[in-house]
């Protein structure tokens, strides 16, 4: 079995994330999987230009590297969605606010076809 990223994954998300957090927030940002205009994951996944069929996301915070986010293996929600073989693409987003705080989020997806 091979691995394939789409284009879309690897250059659109990092450019435009479907969970932007702002490099250098000023205020402390409340981690959601709703947006600030209260849309939910399904609206942002679309927004940025993915057909899907289907979608999981995963967010953390605070986590200063990928082995301690990796610990999210030890939720039975967060390791369903990375064990879910159904789910064949994944974005992957990361931020630093100004307090040094990071964020995290996986977006998971089968392409509509």
């Amino acid at each position: 079995m091979s691995l394939h990223v789409p284009r879309l994954f690897v250059g659109e998300t990092s450019r435009r994330s479907t969970h932007p957090v702002p490099p250098r927030s000023p205020v402390p940002v409340n981690i959601s999987h709703t947006g600030r205009k209260g849309e939910g994951p399904a609206v942002r996944i679309t927004d940025a230009g993915y057909r899907w069929a289907r979608w999981a996301e995963n967010i953390a915070a605070g986590q200063r590297t990928p082995t301690a986010v990796v610990d999210a293996m030890h939720s039975p929600v967060h390791r369903a969605d990375i064990l879910d073989c159904s789910l064949r693409e994944i974005g992957i987003g990361y931020s630093v606010d100004s307090a040094k705080k990071a964020y995290w989020t996986q977006d998971f997806g089968t392409p509509w076809t």
